[in-house]
């Protein structure tokens, strides 16, 4: 207990005192004698802290470290073998459609992220030691996804991370075993995540006095984040076959996550003559929130020891995450 105290200390101290590193946004214009000032003004404005975004990215990739979970699998007897995928989204008033046109008028709230992970745990009470560690769990969990370009956006992440868990309460069957409530587990740990996202060529439009620029932007999120979740997790199994799970946690996380954005564009008169160029630079580095409140729910289907999962994470403050993936539980 006293080395978790001094853990969260040392992250809630660090999360105090590491404020972001945000450069603005640098606009340079020529364009042959024009006042450019109203144009370079418009997009100085649209973009002038992107602190939300830096934000929202390094929500989202904490979001989808909830990939590969065990929470529907308390109380196992020997160990549980995971695989799976998840989408992490800080969404709180947009949809995916939307995202490009949103961010090109300005800075958004939101954020993306895709996470493929294996998740391996054990019954630590098997082990031969000289302690009793009957009731506890523990569990590493790693992975590294690079996805194909879709719609000009890339994201490449990794998760690795070290669990452990307690069954407060063991369960039991009932009605035969046609019911199975697997009991209550608290369970913490770290997670050590990245997620890089690389957004080409997002079309934006701005007219200001007698001129125009009509052009295309590029923006890279590079996120990297410690994580410490807390939780506390339920599960049962109907008819041998289905598996339901709710439960309750928290994140504790500190961590970086920098927005770079770039533009080099043609200043054009309203009728389409080109008179000049822009070029626009900047970033900022705003991490995650260090405290993400969520709820979790799961669905799953079990033939014998294999199992296949549906997972969902709403967290209280405007995002989620949705996941799949398969394993043996034995």
């Amino acid at each position: 207990m006293r080395r978790i105290g001094i853990t969260l200390a040392v992250l809630m101290i660090t999360a105090l005192f590491s404020g972001a590193a945000f450069a603005k946004i640098t606009v340079t214009s020529n364009a042959g004698g024009y006042d450019v000032v109203p144009l370079e003004n418009l997009v100085k404005n649209a973009w002038e802290d992107p602190t939300k975004f830096s934000n929202g990215s390094g929500n989202a990739a904490l979001y989808s470290s909830q990939v590969a979970n065990l929470n529907g699998y308390q109380n196992y007897d020997l160990f549980a073998v995971m695989i799976g995928g998840n989408v992490g989204v800080q969404m709180p008033s947009l949809s995916l459609s939307n995202v490009g046109d949103e961010l090109s008028s300005g800075d958004i709230y939101a954020g993306g992220s895709v996470s493929i992970a294996g998740n391996l745990g054990l019954n630590l009470g098997v082990l031969p030691l000289p302690v009793d560690l009957d009731g506890w769990y523990g569990n590493i969990k790693f992975g590294k996804f690079t996805s194909p370009e879709i719609g000009n956006i890339k994201s490449e992440s990794s998760i690795l991370g070290l669990g452990v868990s307690y069954g407060i309460l063991e369960g039991g069957d009932l009605f035969f075993g046609f019911l199975k409530w697997r009991g209550i587990s608290a369970s913490s740990g770290i997670n050590y995540i990245t997620s890089k996202t690389t957004i080409s060529d997002i079309p934006f439009q701005f007219s200001g006095g007698a001129l125009k620029v009509d052009s295309k932007m590029n923006v890279v999120t590079d996120s990297t984040i410690v994580s410490i979740p807390l939780e506390l997790n339920t599960s049962g199994r109907l008819f041998w076959l289905i598996n339901l799970n709710v439960g309750i946690g928290a994140d504790l996380n500190v961590g970086s996550s920098e927005i770079i954005m770039s533009n080099n564009s043609d200043i054009l008169l309203l009728n389409g003559t080109k008179v000049g160029t822009m070029t626009m630079t900047g970033s900022t580095d705003e991490g995650p929130s260090f405290v993400r409140p969520r709820v979790m729910g799961g669905f799953g289907v079990c033939l014998g020891p294999v199992t296949i999962d549906i997972s969902a994470a709403y967290y209280l403050m405007s995002g989620g995450s949705v996941g799949a993936s398969a394993g043996i539980v034995w």
